[in-house]
């Protein structure tokens, strides 16, 4: 479950959609119940409006991203990450890292962190994350992390543990939630309801513009991918680090 906090800064920072690609190495046994002790997984993404083609790299279980060049990793202030987790931004001109669950950002080279004059603030804050929530529910402003955005998070972590079970690299068709190569990750994708069991799900913005009927046993983060443009007034959420639940998780997005 600490997949989504760890790169949700790089999801919302590089308007992440759906990844092209997406493979997953295990250091470990992996059965039918448990996922590996250590886990590598890397998504590819097409060029956007606004940046050219990048990959996210995940490392868990020990695993870690090779100290970047010019970096030296004795020295505790070019530290990656904080502590047993942390993000890494690889740039063109250097890069950035912070701890985990979207901890304060940090510049390396050091000369950078200390030359650079930090914009004004322009984007909307937030109470914290319950005060977020009960203004949502209430008619407010849209919560940080609404299904809009929640559930595509969610789904580009999950494809990471599609990958693992399948073994392959996956080609991966968003709209129809589907590896266009891999037939055997639909089990993993989607399970038959039982009769009576169906759950409905609303799409909240259709392609024909009109309202949708609840569709039974419907994807839930296809109906939500479907509300994209609500996210596009999602507000960033207050950095916060609290201690992960495994050892040394790093996330990286190397963007070239």
């Amino acid at each position: 479950d600490m997949g989504i906090h760890h790169v949700d800064p790089a999801f919302n920072a590089l308007s992440l959609e759906s990844p092209e690609t997406v493979e997953a190495t295990a250091y470990g046994d992996v059965d039918p119940d448990l996922c590996s002790r250590g886990l590598l997984v890397t998504w590819r993404f097409a060029t956007a409006d606004k940046r050219g083609p990048l990959t996210v790299h995940w490392y868990d279980g020990g695993l870690m991203p090779p100290t970047p060049p010019g970096i030296d990793p004795d020295d505790p202030k070019q530290r990656l990450g904080e502590d047993a987790d942390g993000v890494l931004f690889v740039g063109e001109r250097g890069y950035i890292t912070c701890a985990g669950w979207s901890g304060m950002p940090r510049l390396l080279p050091l000369e950078r962190h200390r030359s650079y004059v930090r914009p004004a603030k322009t984007l909307p804050r937030v109470e914290g994350h319950h005060a977020d929530w009960l203004q949502a529910c209430k008619g407010g402003t849209p919560a940080c992390s609404n299904f809009g955005y929640g559930a595509r998070l969610t789904e580009f972590m999950l494809l990471g543990n599609v990958a693992l079970r399948t073994g392959r690299r996956l080609r991966w068709d968003a709209a129809s939630m589907r590896g266009t190569n891999a037939p055997e990750a639909d089990r993993f994708l989607r399970q038959p309801y039982r009769s009576g069991w169906e759950l409905p799900v609303y799409a909240l913005h259709p392609p024909n513009g009109s309202a949708s009927s609840p569709k039974p046993g419907a994807s839930v983060a296809r109906a939500a991918r479907a509300s994209t443009a609500s996210r596009r007034s999602r507000q960033p959420r207050r950095g916060r680090s609290a201690p992960s639940r495994r050892p040394t998780t790093k996330a990286a997005a190397t963007m070239k």
